[in-house]
């Protein structure tokens, strides 16, 4: 509570609740069609002091007071929607209470999902803002130096066995490969109901691989030259694919699968290991000399930001449905915590 007093906190819950606001604008939007009457944008205007209130209330009893953009954990995550929940529970039994006349009631289910999806959408604005300032500095040239006394400490360095070991590591970001890592993995999800994991899955896929080709059609880098190239490489250079699609495949496969997974300890694990994996692939990309070490932060701070919004969309809609049809959420719920494996 102590935390909640500061300076520092109050800033952060202010922001939630500013998020929480344009969700509640929003959400009588999308109930009007974009074109609300006058009367009901007076209700809005004098229901948002109660929204206020039930949000805040909600977020402090879950003891959300955090930046929303720091909440990427499954746990964080689902304290965010617990939060958000119990907001909308506090906001509508108050706005019962006071009985506002012709009150839209279906606005006070759209306004939670709005603010939840919000509050994802905030992790990927921030991943997506700081590739935009990182990519203007590597537009300028103020990477480059950086860049290539990297690249000529590496080619100084090499290592016939360490390559080797590179072009396996850099195959695993390879698009057959990953291709097939959301293939298995999308049927396996979708054979077992969680048909909502399956289509994230692949739209997340998709969408990555469309928004890679149009960033390095944009930037139109070339590749580095310092020294040979250890594999074939084609397309420019800025963003690279491989970072990029590795974060947002093997980091959508880790996500999803520690969604089922029971055990904190295991869900941690999966976490680390993909982590592993990502940063292998990451240099094994600059090691072999077709990146620079920009290129590959560049792919991952995009593909952080596409890999975010798609996970809050997810949650999303998982939370419209536990009110709509919860049919639908039998097989796709998070493991409970503290359950044991048979439950």
């Amino acid at each position: 509570m102590r935390r909640l007093l500061s300076r520092s906190a109050l800033s952060l819950l202010a922001l939630d609740l500013a998020l929480a606001l344009v969700a509640w604008w929003g959400a009588f939007w999308l109930r009007f069609n974009f074109d609300v009457p006058d009367y009901f944008l007076q209700l809005a205007l004098v229901s948002s002091g109660w929204v206020v209130l039930g949000t805040g209330a909600g977020l402090v009893l879950r003891r959300v007071d955090r930046q929303v953009w720091t909440y990427i954990g499954l746990t964080e995550m689902r304290q965010l929607a617990e939060g958000v929940a119990l907001g909308g529970v506090f906001t509508t039994a108050a706005l019962l209470m006071v009985r506002l006349p012709e009150f839209p009631r279906s606005v006070l289910l759209l306004q939670p999902i709005l603010a939840f999806l919000l509050s994802g959408t905030a992790i990927a604005v921030l991943f997506t803002w700081a590739f935009s300032e990182f990519a203007g500095k590597v537009r300028k040239g103020a990477t480059q130096p950086f860049d290539d006394a990297i690249m000529h400490w590496i080619g100084a360095h090499q290592n016939p066995t360490v390559e080797r070991m590179m072009l396996e590591i850099t195959a695993l970001g390879t698009g057959t490969v990953v291709g097939m890592i959301v293939l298995v993995a999308g049927m396996f999800l979708w054979l077992n109901h969680h048909r909502h994991s399956a289509v994230l899955l692949i739209a997340a896929t998709l969408g990555g691989l469309v928004l890679d080709n149009l960033l390095k059609i944009g930037f139109n880098r070339p590749r580095p030259q310092i020294f040979e190239w250890g594999t074939h490489a084609a397309s420019s250079s800025f963003p690279s694919g491989h970072a990029m699609s590795s974060v947002i495949v093997y980091g959508t496969v880790t996500y999803l699968a520690a969604r089922l997974q029971q055990r904190l300890a295991s869900r941690m694990l999966t976490f680390v290991f993909a982590a592993i994996v990502i940063a292998s692939i990451s240099f094994s990309r600059v090691y072999l000399g077709v990146h620079y070490p920009s290129d590959i932060l560049a792919g991952l701070l995009i593909g952080l930001a596409w890999a975010g919004f798609c996970m809050a969309v997810l949650e999303a809609a998982q939370l419209y449905a536990r009110f709509n049809a919860p049919q639908l959420l039998v097989d796709e719920r998070p493991a409970p915590r503290g359950a044991s494996p048979s439950s």
